[in-house]
């Protein structure tokens, strides 16, 4: 009975280690320290007049006009009239900016080296008669062309055994290998010239395929 037992949780054990983990992009974040976001505090119209404020206040000298600077003139004297220390919160936005790109940069360590299964849009690196091989894995479409780039931890540079025929830039795939936590660093060709963009993770691809949407 106890050589059956043995038998068996070995059979179990080999199915499982031979499957891929199936998981979503929340995943790959890292475990991020509870902190304190002083700007919680604020209310809507408080961070839009600091947001304002420290966005003008930021540009070149030689970017702000009249128009900003009356639009900044503006938001310092709500943000007075609501007793709000300008100052101090100057400095926690400094503050906040550093964790949250700390924050962004954590990959998940639990998934280092793991069979693992995602769902996302490929960007292509460069096409080959319609073909890619390699390429970065990003959570949404548009993802480092149209909108700002995501966290680091959000980005995947995925490597496939074989050529994957795709129909754009932007193919919905579903993707099946190993994961490794690895920063990389590669150059995206744009319309109007090029980017290098960072990712997180190396993603070992063991077989790709079409994005199926539920129905």
């Amino acid at each position: 009975m106890k050589k059956i037992l043995i038998i068996l949780c070995f059979c179990i054990s080999l199915t499982y280690a031979q499957g891929y983990q199936s998981i979503d992009w929340k995943d790959l974040e890292g475990k991020v320290e509870a902190y304190d976001d002083p700007f919680e505090k604020l209310n809507d119209e408080q961070l839009y007049n600091f947001s304002i404020l420290f966005e003008i206040k930021n540009m070149d000298a030689s970017q702000v006009d009249k128009d900003l600077q009356v639009e900044m003139d503006e938001a310092k004297q709500f943000l007075d009239k609501e007793k709000i220390d300008i100052k101090y919160y100057f400095d926690q936005a400094e503050r906040m900016i550093k964790k949250r790109e700390k924050e962004e940069k954590q990959t998940n360590s639990t998934l280092n080296n793991k069979k693992v299964e995602l769902s996302g849009f490929s960007l292509a690196l460069g096409l080959n008669k319609g073909e890619i091989q390699e390429f970065l894995f990003v959570p949404y479409i548009g993802a480092c062309i149209h909108t700002p780039p995501p966290p680091v931890n959000q980005i995947l540079y995925v490597k496939s055994s074989k050529p994957v025929k795709v129909d754009d830039s932007f193919e919905p795939l579903t993707i099946k290998g190993v994961l490794t936590i690895k920063q990389n660093k590669n150059k995206l060709y744009l319309i109007d010239g090029e980017d290098e963009v960072q990712s997180g993770y190396v993603f070992l691809a063991d077989e790709i395929k079409p994005f199926e949407y539920e129905e």
